[in-house]
């Protein structure tokens, strides 16, 4: 493999430019450069950081999610555990249309208390845990 070197167009920082061939790197390079520019790994992974961030925002704002509370750092990262967890939650807890009425309240209550939750920490420190456990717990509260 080939490196050659090629500077971040976001940072500054030189970073490397692979492929197979010296000529292929040189071209790949000119080609990053002519069509947005070349990123570092460490920019890449900011952006995307940054992306997942404003993703599970937004999903919190469009579904009327309440405010987390902790650290900045605790909310950035509960809010991305947040995101999986309710999309987990509603692929998993759904209540068929010939269950009593009963146990449909029973679920959708549960339910919209593990979504109510506002603690960041109750999000990182459950964010391994089975949604259907997370379900049941809020269930038996």
């Amino acid at each position: 493999m080939a490196q050659v070197p090629a500077t971040c167009t976001t940072c500054g920082a030189t970073t490397h430019v692979t492929a197979a061939t010296t000529a292929a790197a040189y071209e790949r390079r000119d080609y990053l450069l002519a069509h947005g520019g070349v990123t570092c790994t460490d920019c890449y992974y900011a952006a995307k950081k940054a992306e997942a961030a404003d993703a599970a925002t937004k999903f919190a704002e469009d579904n009327a999610l309440p405010a987390l509370t902790g650290s900045d750092k605790q909310i950035a990262w509960a809010n991305t555990i947040r995101l999986k967890k309710i999309a987990q939650i509603d692929a998993v807890c759904v209540v068929s249309s010939d269950a009593p009425a009963e146990l449909a309240d029973h679920i959708a209550k549960a339910v919209a208390a593990v979504k109510a939750q506002a603690d960041a920490r109750y999000w990182i420190d459950n964010r391994d845990a089975d949604v259907r456990a997370l379900v049941r717990a809020a269930a038996g509260a």
